[in-house]
């Protein structure tokens, strides 16, 4: 089965370093820049996990709660670089089944993804 994920960063340099670390992790990571590009993936090939780096996309609830109804089965990983995100008080508590601090550790990154697709 292949493992992909979608990786939402606006910053090159970073979805690169990110989609590196998932081949490492032998996931197969399909790097977007938008929330409409991650839409239209998404929408043609499904999707059961994205990881979003909150530094670099502009989110907010509406947008990670509409994701999460147009694909129910999705497991929403953001990346930050801070440690509190007020914004998305309820997002963190319906939408986003994980965060992980930036740089992202990669065991951890590794154990989150492995949950997922088990």
């Amino acid at each position: 089965m292949q493992k992909e994920v979608i990786t939402l960063d606006a910053d090159p340099e970073q979805n690169r370093n990110i989609c590196s670390l998932l081949d490492k992790l032998d996931f197969t990571p399909v790097p977007v820049a938008s929330v409409a590009q991650f839409h239209r993936h998404a929408s043609r090939h499904g999707c059961r996990a994205v990881i979003i780096n909150l530094a670099s996309i502009s989110i907010n609830n509406r947008i990670l709660k509409d994701m999460k109804r147009a694909y129910p089965g999705i497991h929403i990983v953001t990346l930050s670089n801070r440690p509190f995100h007020p914004e998305l008080e309820d997002a963190f508590r319906v939408s986003i089944y994980a965060s992980l601090a930036l740089p992202a550790d990669p065991h951890d990154l590794g154990y989150l993804l492995g949950s997922v697709f088990e």
